[in-house]
């Protein structure tokens, strides 16, 4: 009986999923809107006819988008006034449970990452292009520019009503992208640099709208982010979730410190100071989690705050080398210094020996991508931009702020496993919400089930961190 009512309502959900794709996507396409700058005149305009369409329920890990989401892909066969084209969609959706809506926060999630597409997403790419090229109809020639717009997937539509909103996008597979890095979240060097390129010109779209109306940007842009990760809301009332969540946070990085402690004690003492500040810091790890993404002028951006292997998309050459990227998943955005994006990223994603031997580098890409595009959305000389976008002021914002990546990148190593054994903190919420005590008992037998390999390169970071943090 459960499995019939299970297909019923999956049948359900094809269906309004269907009907959704054949009345906003023909429709997208015949007006060229989104976030392609690309008009056509009334004459031109093509008329598109439905010829078939198909929709299955997707893998939504296999296409590297959030796991919060329920995943559809979709084939849609369309005739336009001159020949037949199929287009690939992927639609995302809330999940149907109550319980797992409010155990992700969905609703906030779903909002934000709707407005990002619809709205957020295009008012940025206008914004830059009237201020670089001064006209929406030029065909756009520069390379940051074209490079910018080339970072997201195309956005057919933000469709729905209450508890049934659905985002269509391109389902960017079909044109060859693919999560990049190995399965431990390891990039090296070559992907590292494409990713640094990109979270660099999504940051200088920010940083160009803001400084041409900063007012405008605040109510357009700040004010539409709902607080989609709960523990940067201060609760009024015991939340477990939230609770358990920051408990996690701290208690995984308290166990590395420990661990660094113990390695490190035959070089002296050399990080005892540092350590020590950096404990009593974690020592309230919700307080300091919401400390850490306080936006500070005027370096302060739109942050995508789930920079990642997992929200990345890479496009391969006939090399196999890195040459396209996209940015997806918007769902966690944040009014915040851009060390969260770039700490979180680096930690999560590079190696320690990246780390050791091409730090100069790495952060040299992201710096000088950022001003080289941030000078041509603003249509000045990068000269201008000093000495407010000094590589020195983001080596600044970096220490002051890399805090927080390193606990969320930690947290991230240590729980990205096969294990099954190890993913006892995420089977605890199956048969409901889990107690403070109970979350708090299971993690700490998986940080005991943590081999070698994992504090091999947590702690080399734990190095890296110490090295790097502010006085």
């Amino acid at each position: 009986m459960a499995d019939n009512h299970r297909d019923f309502e999956l049948e359900h959900k094809l269906k309004l999923v269907k009907e959704t794709i054949l009345a906003e996507v023909p429709r997208y396409l015949a007006t060229a809107s989104g976030t392609q700058t690309k008009h056509y005149s009334n004459e031109d305009k093509p008329a598109y006819r439905v010829l078939d369409c198909y929709v299955k329920l997707a893998d939504r890990f296999q296409l590297g988008f959030h796991a919060a989401s329920v995943m559809y892909e979709a084939v849609i066969n369309l005739e336009d006034n001159k020949n037949q084209k199929l287009h690939y969609v992927i639609v995302k959706t809330m999940p149907d449970s109550a319980v797992v809506r409010k155990l992700q926060n969905s609703p906030d999630l779903f909002f934000n990452e709707s407005k990002a597409y619809s709205e957020i997403i295009p008012l940025l790419l206008q914004t830059c292009a009237v201020s670089s090229v001064g006209d929406l109809n030029v065909e756009r020639p520069s390379h940051n520019l074209s490079a910018a717009y080339d970072l997201f997937p195309t956005c057919y539509c933000v469709a729905g009503d209450s508890g049934n909103e659905m985002i269509v996008l391109q389902n960017l597979r079909i044109f060859g992208y693919r999560i990049g890095g190995d399965k431990l979240m390891l990039m090296d060097y070559e992907h590292i640099v494409v990713a640094l390129e990109a979270l660099a010109r999504f940051h200088a779209l920010s940083y160009a709208t803001k400084k041409k109306d900063f007012r405008s940007f605040e109510e357009s842009v700040v004010a539409q982010i709902r607080d989609g990760r709960r523990f940067v809301k201060k609760q009024t009332t015991s939340d477990v979730i939230s609770e358990g969540y920051q408990i996690t946070l701290g208690h995984t990085a308290m166990i590395v410190f420990d661990k660094f402690n113990e390695k490190k004690l035959e070089e002296g003492g050399l990080y005892t100071e540092k350590l020590e500040r950096v404990r009593r810091l974690v020592e309230n790890c919700p307080e300091l989690i919401r400390e850490l993404l306080i936006p500070e002028e005027p370096l302060a951006v739109l942050c995508h705050g789930d920079f990642n292997r997992n929200n990345i998309m890479f496009r391969y050459d006939s090399d196999n080398k890195p040459c396209g990227v996209k940015i997806i998943d918007f769902q966690t955005p944040f009014y915040a210094s851009p060390a969260i994006d770039l700490s979180f990223f680096l930690f999560t994603n590079a190696s320690p020996e990246l780390w050791a031997t091409r730090w100069n580098e790495m952060f040299s890409v992201y710096h000088r991508t950022l001003l080289d595009a941030l000078s041509e959305f603003l249509n000045c000389s990068q000269e201008t931009l000093q000495p407010e976008f000094s590589r020195e002021a983001f080596e600044c914002q970096f220490s002051k702020y890399l805090l927080y990546g390193f606990l969320l990148g930690t947290s991230f190593i240590v729980s990205h496993t096969e294990d099954p054994d190890k993913l006892k903190v995420f089977q605890l919420f199956n048969d409901g919400i889990p107690t403070v005590e109970e979350l708090f008992n299971v993690m700490q037998e998986v940080m005991e089930l943590v081999g070698a390999e994992v504090f091999g390169r947590v702690l080399p970071l734990t190095k890296e961190m110490l090295n790097r943090i502010s006085p």
